[in-house]
């Protein structure tokens, strides 16, 4: 399996270069810079008793540090995957979204655009 991971940097010396190819790892110069992926993240729920979401709820200035540090989540996590909202980690949500956590399940939704 292939893992390609990106790197921008200024330039390696042949030593630091001859070092990271010891380990199996390749470097290939780009031409050109990747930006990193954005993100719309929305709210989905659905009734306990239901197998599927029935709402969702478009999420305002929500951003991947404001994710990070309320859920708990370290600075290098992504961000990009489904994650249960709970009574003990929804307060930065509860300015956009009136949850009934007795009726309904939530969902953190995160969206590539």
């Amino acid at each position: 399996y292939d893992y390609y991971m990106y790197i921008s940097s200024a330039g390696f010396n042949s030593k630091v270069l001859d070092e990271i190819e010891s380990f199996g790892l390749f470097i290939e110069e780009l031409s050109h810079s990747i930006n990193a992926p954005k993100y719309e993240f929305s709210v989905t729920s659905g009734r306990k008793d239901q197998e599927f979401f029935d709402n969702e709820y478009p999420l305002i200035n929500i951003t991947c540090d404001k994710i990070r540090s309320s859920l708990g989540f370290s600075n290098e996590h992504p961000c990009n995957h489904y994650y249960e909202i709970t009574k003990s980690n929804c307060s930065i949500f509860e300015e956009q979204i009136d949850f009934n956590f007795d009726i309904y399940n939530y969902f953190l939704d995160c969206e590539e655009i």
